[in-house]
């Protein structure tokens, strides 16, 4: 393995002193994996509340389509180039907190207003959308992506303070692309290391509350 990719890789698992386990799939495995994702996120479009409501159905099929195209290009071009993308486990122990503060917030929220209960299912498809755009972001830019609990944190936090009404659904999918797209370019050199400046779901909040106002 390339020097650079190893730092990367042990990079990701900093505080648990272990080397983070690295799995290099193929071309067709890469389309695989995308593909379940965005199929997954296609199949929350089949649920009744989803199917019955035109604009929000049609959402779901538009990120779903955005995903599989975004993904046979990307997929396409590293089989191309002689790319090996790979995927590397590494947990975080300060991604778990940021997610569970928030998830007791939501389920709180949810035990009294009904609403929270009835939006869970578009929180999911918010999570496998994240997973999914944000491997395929990386896997644009470089070959190692870093699986772990980033995304759950942050679709939580933007839910927990702005919801599109579902003829503007679409809108969150947006909200959530800009704040990866936020994390993977806008960087700065900390500790010896290239880390994002702004929380991924306070730089897209910020924007479309500014927006909306």
């Amino acid at each position: 393995m390339p020097a650079p990719q190893h730092r990367q890789t042990r990079s990701a698992m900093a505080g648990s002193g272990t080397e983070a386990p690295v799995a290099r799939l193929s071309p067709r495995g890469c389309c695989g994996l995308v593909a379940i994702l965005a199929l997954s996120l296609g199949a929350f479009g089949l649920l009744d509340g989803i199917r019955q409501n035109t604009p929000l159905r049609w959402s779901f099929l538009g990120a779903c389509v955005l995903l599989l195209v975004w993904g046979g290009v990307t997929c396409g071009s590293a089989y191309a180039k002689g790319r090996r993308l790979r995927i590397a486990i590494g947990v975080r122990r300060q991604h778990v907190v940021q997610a569970l503060a928030p998830c007791a917030f939501l389920l709180y929220w949810g035990w009294y207003w009904r609403p929270v209960c009835d939006a869970a299912p578009l929180i999911g498809a918010q999570l496998v959308f994240a997973y999914a755009f944000d491997i395929l972001l990386c896997w644009s830019r470089r070959d190692t992506y870093t699986l772990g609990f980033g995304p759950v944190p942050v679709i939580f936090s933007i839910n927990l303070f702005l919801w599109f009404a579902d003829d503007w659904f679409y809108l969150q999918f947006l909200l959530i692309g800009l704040g990866f797209v936020a994390k993977e370019l806008i960087r700065w050199n900390k500790n010896g290391g290239r880390v994002h400046i702004f929380k991924p779901s306070s730089f897209p909040l910020a924007i479309f509350s500014l927006a909306l106002i």
